[in-house]
């Protein structure tokens, strides 16, 4: 069975690997988990690295949630960030030259705000 791994959210990467962390010999860790094998899913291109879980496939249910998470989250900022463009851009004055078709900048607005509501909704 293969296991499928989301792609990394920090720089959308799809080479991931799970690393197996062997606490048994390490004995710079405290004493509790020196009997521990734990799980991480780990980037190859960016180094970013899953929680530590005590199963493979608990380490890829971490790694898989943690996207919707973080892509959730990201895409509420993207969001935000439009709104408040388009709140400036409101008080902005444009000028234009006489006689040129400048677009409709209600629709074009619309549209702007509909994308960052589309954003939000993508990961529900």
């Amino acid at each position: 069975m293969t296991k499928q791994l989301k792609p990394c959210p920090f720089c959308g990467s799809e080479y991931l690997f799970i690393d197996e962390i062997d606490y048994r010999l390490n004995e710079d860790i405290p004493e509790h988990l020196r009997d521990a094998i734990c799980f991480a899913v780990v980037c190859y291109d960016c180094n970013a690295r899953g929680c530590e879980k005590d199963t493979e496939n608990k380490a890829i249910l971490a790694w898989n949630s943690r996207i919707s998470k973080s892509q959730k989250h990201i895409n509420e900022i993207k969001a935000q960030a439009i709104e408040e463009a388009v709140k400036k851009a409101d008080n902005e004055t444009y000028i234009g030259v006489v006689g040129s078709d400048f677009p409709p900048q209600k629709q074009y607005k619309a549209e702007i705000l509909a994308f960052a509501d589309s954003l939000r909704l993508k990961h529900e």
